[in-house]
């Protein structure tokens, strides 16, 4: 009587998957995530390059928010690939903005100041 030896048991198991074909699915998962989570990044730093540069102008009317566009509205590979620019929403004056950073910092002054007094 013949044993079934550990030959028979492999030329009934399924080929495995090619090594390549793995890394080529891990490789397009990865760009997938990768390159959207990408544009996403540098149209954030965009916006806040953009709005660091205006908070410091002496100009009349200052860019107080805003948000990064597709360079061409054609769908997800101009997204990708087409480039940014920056799309300005709100707008200040730039002596209201002053004011309006003198009112945040006196408002914060007093809370210091009250919270000092109660802890007396």
């Amino acid at each position: 009587m013949q044993r079934p030896g550990p030959q028979a048991g492999r030329a009934t198991a399924k080929p495995a998957t090619p090594r390549w074909l793995k890394g080529f699915v891990i490789g397009g998962v990865l760009l997938a995530v990768g390159m959207p989570a990408a544009v996403l990044i540098s149209r954030s730093m965009l916006v806040q390059q953009v709005l660091t540069e205006q908070s410091s102008s002496k100009a009349s009317m200052v860019c107080t928010g805003g948000d990064a566009r597709a360079a061409d509205g054609s769908g997800v590979l101009g997204w990708l690939f087409g480039g940014s620019y920056f799309q300005c929403a709100d707008w200040e004056t730039h002596e209201a903005r002053l004011q309006r950073e003198r009112d945040q910092a006196q408002a914060s002054y007093l809370a210091r100041e009250k919270a000092r007094q109660q802890a007396r």
